[in-house]
C-alpha cells in the first residue's frame, strides 16, 4: 500500500540488549518488546536484526507488546544488540 493523506504509518523502531533476552529452563531465549504508545491494532509488521547470527522469531504479537524469540539455547555474545522495526499496515 502506498502511503496517502488518508494513511500514513506510524513506524515503531528500538534494541533490546542482549542481557535483556532470557531462557527459563533451558528453552531458548527471549525478550518481550513492549510499546511506549499502543498501535491501534497488531496489524503490523516486524524486522529482526542482530549482531549474533540467529533466525529470529516474533510471537505473542498485541497492539502494545510482542517477543522475540532466539530460536536457539545458546545465550547471545555479551552486549550485542538486536534491532527492530515494527510497520503497521492498512489492512482496512
Amino acid at each position: 500500500y502506498a502511503a496517502t493523506s488518508s494513511y500514513v504509518p506510524t513506524i515503531k523502531a528500538g534494541a533490546v540488549a542482549a542481557s535483556s533476552f532470557t531462557s527459563p529452563g533451558g528453552d531458548p531465549y527471549f525478550a518481550d518488546v513492549i510499546f511506549s504508545t499502543p498501535s491501534a491494532n497488531n496489524s503490523y509488521a516486524v524486522t529482526i536484526t542482530g549482531e549474533d547470527a540467529r533466525s529470529w522469531t516474533v510471537q505473542s504479537k498485541s497492539p502494545t507488546q510482542f517477543t522475540i524469540q532466539t530460536n536457539s539455547t545458546v545465550a547471545l555474545t555479551n552486549g550485542t544488540v538486536v534491532w527492530w522495526i515494527a510497520i503497521p499496515y492498512n489492512n482496512s
